[in-house]
């Protein structure tokens, strides 16, 4: 039994397949490119010190992933300003920290001595929250 297929249907399809050809020969040619000029930056962050030949390998496969090539970038920056790379990213929600990294300051206000034990279960209350946020406190 033949199966009729709507014109405009066919058309939608027929063009959905072109476009999907041209972004497959268009990331084809990216995928060349960077395997021919992949080895070349390798090298010369070798030769600038930011990498070493032990880790051409493993350079080799990153720049085939533009995630981890911003990612090197971005810490290639910061080694150039000479800033660890830590500092290249503020630590995020849960993921730790340290409660001077995310801005804030710890200091205690309370001067009067019959008041030291109420501050002393605000602080713990604040360290509890501030642990459950992922950051460090001591």
């Amino acid at each position: 039994m033949p199966i009729t297929v709507d014109e405009k249907v066919m058309g939608e399809l027929l063009d959905h397949v072109e476009g999907t050809s041209k972004l497959l020969e268009k990331q084809a040619q990216i995928d060349a490119e960077v395997a021919k000029r992949g080895p070349a930056v390798v090298d010369t962050l070798i030769k600038q010190g930011f990498l070493n030949e032990n880790q051409r390998a493993k350079a080799l496969e990153a720049v085939k992933d533009p995630l981890k090539v911003l990612d090197s970038l971005q810490k290639t920056a910061m080694a150039a300003a000479g800033k660890p790379a830590s500092a290249a990213e503020p630590p995020k929600l849960g993921q730790g920290g340290s409660i001077k990294e995310a801005g804030v300051e710890s200091r205690s206000t309370v001067s009067d001595p019959s008041s030291r034990q109420k501050s002393a279960a605000l602080d713990d209350a604040n360290r509890r929250f501030l642990t459950t946020f992922g950051f460090n406190v001591a």
